[in-house]
């Protein structure tokens, strides 16, 4: 029995001298995927256990809710004809034609008919609307840039479960507190980080 175990102690050093403990995560970024704890956009539907002073023992490392997109107000039939352009996009703000052509009953000697032009400064009552409008989609742009950020990091944790699962023997999850990155000359610095990639005997940090 003595004998069995001192063999499977000098397998189990031999392993660990032939495979070196890793420093860095970029076999972690090149085969899996790293989520850094620190990077967390700040946001009501993002919790980790590393926000509290004690967290519980059971606690989740991180939880991150579904945001649903939803969908901006949309202008009455009037007003949607003096947008330029589309509306859906928070990163770009509608804005007026200057002018738009209006059909009319006249036809041309061609036989096409003919259309009237409308300037918008001749409209008051459109710009009346579209600033009252504006407000509503201004509001809505806001809370989608704050939650864009949210639905891309659920698609990248659902990535790396899925990536995860499907590779079960060859990823593993790693979740790190502390993760000690040396700076020449200036000593060092911590950060939290969790994410996934190849399997490793041993723990993918120094502590």
């Amino acid at each position: 029995m003595d004998g069995a175990i001192r063999l499977f102690q000098f397998l189990m050093r031999a392993q660990e001298v032939r495979d070196e403990s890793a420093r860095t995560v970029d076999a972690y970024r090149r085969e899996g995927a790293v989520l850094w704890f620190g990077g967390l956009p700040h946001h009501p539907a993002v919790r980790s256990a590393l926000d509290a002073v004690e967290p519980e023992p059971a606690a989740p490392f991180l939880t991150v809710d579904r945001v649903p997109r939803l969908a901006p107000s949309a202008p009455d039939s009037q007003l949607a004809e003096w947008l330029d352009g589309a509306y859906e996009d928070p990163d770009t703000e509608p804005r007026l034609r200057d002018s738009i052509i209006r059909p009319t009953d006249e036809v041309g000697d061609d036989g096409l008919p003919i259309g009237r032009v409308e300037h918008l400064d001749e409209q008051p009552e459109i710009s009346e609307s579209f600033r009252e409008w504006l407000r509503d989609w201004q509001a809505w742009a806001d809370q989608e840039l704050r939650d864009q950020p949210i639905r891309d990091l659920y698609g990248e944790l659902f990535a790396m479960y899925v990536n995860a699962l499907g590779h079960a023997e060859e990823l593993e999850l790693v979740i790190g507190v502390g993760c000690r990155r040396a700076h020449r000359g200036d000593g060092c610095r911590s950060r939290s980080r969790g994410g996934i990639g190849p399997r490793r005997p041993r723990a993918p940090i120094d502590r």
